[in-house]
């Protein structure tokens, strides 16, 4: 599993851009961490919420491919976000886990942290 989550993320653009790193894989379930760039940045010093949204998608979309198929991989065809709170810190974390996984659906629920400090908010 942990093969596959990796070629995923070391093939495209956006991630190696980002610095997402992999901090868990397994079926149904991948953590990823993003550091603080001046690129991810709002104007007040926060992580921007295209950002934000980015990391979210690309680890709902790792997730649920790890519930494909071989030889099957996820796209997105639907994102709801909801910003609870500024995202500062030094780095943040997205965990996602598969809800349900279809035939050609699969619904994943993203939790996202900002961290400072070893800190999760």
């Amino acid at each position: 599993m942990r093969e596959l989550i990796e070629r995923i993320n070391a093939g495209t653009g956006y991630s190696r851009a980002a610095g997402i790193e992999i901090l868990h894989s397994a079926t149904g379930e991948v953590d990823l961490r993003m550091p603080m760039r001046a690129e991810a940045q709002q104007f007040n010093g926060h992580f921007h919420g295209g950002a934000i949204a980015g990391l979210a998608d690309h680890a709902g979309g790792a997730a649920s491919t790890t519930a494909m198929p071989a030889g099957r991989v996820a796209v997105t065809v639907g994102m709801t976000l909801n910003f609870l709170a500024p995202a500062g810190g030094t780095h943040l974390v997205a965990r996602a886990r598969v809800v349900q996984a279809g035939k050609t659906i699969v619904v994943s629920h993203i939790d996202l942290y900002a961290v400072e400090g070893g800190v999760e908010t």
